[in-house]
């Protein structure tokens, strides 16, 4: 059964455009996503390094630790000033 199949299985034309928008978001749509699972696959296979490792994964957080701190303060909030955060709570 096709997507479009099981798409035209709901009520509505609404149901449908919300399942079939749903799938298009889906993460295995994303382009990215097949070279980042090729890329574990072959970090698995020849015992390489992954990528993205832990310390892309922890600079992403901060990003968003910062994004989180700008918006409820309402300034600008630099990377460097997570330093002592990091500190305080025993990461970094």
């Amino acid at each position: 059964m096709s997507s479009g199949e099981f798409a035209a299985m709901f009520p509505s034309p609404r149901a449908q455009a919300a399942h079939l928008y749903a799938k298009l978001r889906a993460p295995y749509n994303e382009p990215s996503f097949g070279f980042s699972l090729k890329a574990f696959g072959n970090a698995i296979v020849n015992g390489g390094a992954a990528s993205p490792d832990i310390d892309d994964g922890y600079a992403a957080l901060a990003v968003i630790l910062a994004a989180e701190i700008s918006s409820s303060t309402g300034r600008r909030v630099a990377l460097s000033e997570l330093a002592g955060a990091q500190a305080q709570t025993g990461t970094g």
